[in-house]
């Protein structure tokens, strides 16, 4: 999770809103305006928290390849699905 103060929280977060609800970046867009804004001592902040998608929603991926825009995250951070990990997904929507 990243923090950062912002001193145009709005304009932030509608720009943000804007380019996720477009499908060239992301094929599903999992945020809601409770995991972007956050009152902290006093100040907004612009907190991205990512919500785990479910079976269903999967993959959520980046651009509109899913082959070359999907990562899954672990521990240290984001990797890139091989193939077979994200025919899995697909396979696992019906089930």
């Amino acid at each position: 999770m990243c923090f950062v103060l912002l001193p145009e929280k709005v304009h932030c977060a509608v720009v943000l809103g804007s380019r996720l609800r477009g499908e060239q970046k992301v094929n599903f867009n999992l945020l809601s305006n409770d995991d972007v804004l956050r009152q902290i001592e006093g100040k907004t902040v612009l907190i991205v928290k990512i919500p785990q998608a479910d079976r269903r929603q999967r993959p959520v991926f980046v651009g509109q390849v899913p082959h070359n825009g999907t990562y899954r995250r672990y521990n240290d951070g984001d990797h890139k699905c091989t193939t077979g990990e994200v025919n899995r997904m697909f396979s696992d929507q019906s089930e």
